[in-house]
């Protein structure tokens, strides 16, 4: 699974964004965000279902903790 999709996961099914709200959070277009969740959801399936390993790999993590975006959210 790439980090991409690790991401949309979490804002769609943790953070409970709609797919609008989370390809604004990732800079995406919707129609890549729901690819990338699609993606995602399929891979964790098979995990679960089929005793696959789950890597997460892939790209640079940037963490936004302390950003002007978290500051503008109040966060």
């Amino acid at each position: 699974m790439s980090i991409d999709e690790l991401e949309a996961l979490r804002l769609a099914d943790v953070e409970g964004l709609y797919q609008e709200e989370g390809a604004l959070s990732m800079g995406v277009s919707r129609s890549t965000f729901a690819r990338m969740l699609r993606a995602a959801r399929r891979k964790v399936a098979e995990t679960l279902v089929m005793g696959k390993i789950l890597h997460v790999e892939g790209g640079e993590v940037i963490s936004v903790e302390n950003s002007s975006v978290n500051r503008e959210r109040g966060c």
